[in-house]
Formats: structure tokens, C-alpha cells, sequence
């Protein structure tokens, strides 16, 4: 697989590549790599722990990008407080 790194973003190589001359169908490696894409390697994720989260970090390279893992404290709390505007009934009005 082949991928660029833009503004930290990872946009995956297209399955076609469109050129200001024609466009290539079945791109072979050195079409992807003179459009400027590289070989992306997708490190395993590590298991999910309670209260943990995945971070995915990118680490781009000359030569590769690649996709590593790692856990984190999950911050969000489950201890959500709404507070809904008073409703008056239509028949207390009157």
C-alpha cells in the first residue's frame, strides 16, 4: 500500500493515477513513487484496555511512512450533566 502524508493527514495512494497526460489504470510501484506516494507500513494496534484509547502515530520517513500504536489515558468522562429549560404547560398559562 502507498500514501502521502499531508498536514499530518494520511491520504491512501488511489487504485488509479490520473497525470496531465493520461491516466495509468494499474499503477506499478516507481508511477506511485514518482507521484510523490510512498510505501505505507501499518504496525499491529495493541489491545484495548479499560479506560485506554488507541493513538496512532505517524512517523514519515525518505523512504516510508509507517503507522504505530500506542495506549493512552482515555479522559472523557461518563458523568454528563444536561440541563433542560423549564417548560411550561399551555393550560397553566391560562
Amino acid at each position: 500500500m502507498y500514501a502521502k502524508l499531508i498536514n499530518n493527514e494520511l491520504k491512501i495512494a488511489p487504485k488509479f493515477i490520473v497525470t496531465q497526460f493520461n491516466i495509468i489504470l494499474n499503477p506499478r510501484e516507481e508511477d506511485y513513487l514518482q507521484e510523490g506516494y510512498k510505501p505505507f507500513l501499518d504496525m499491529p494496534k495493541p489491545l484495548v484496555e479499560t479506560g485506554k484509547k488507541i493513538i496512532r502515530i505517524l512517523t514519515e520517513e525518505d523512504n516510508k511512512i509507517t503507522a504505530t500504536y500506542e495506549l493512552a489515558d482515555d479522559n472523557m468522562t461518563t458523568d454528563i450533566q444536561i440541563e433542560m429549560p423549564q417548560v411550561q404547560n399551555q393550560e397553566e398559562n391560562n
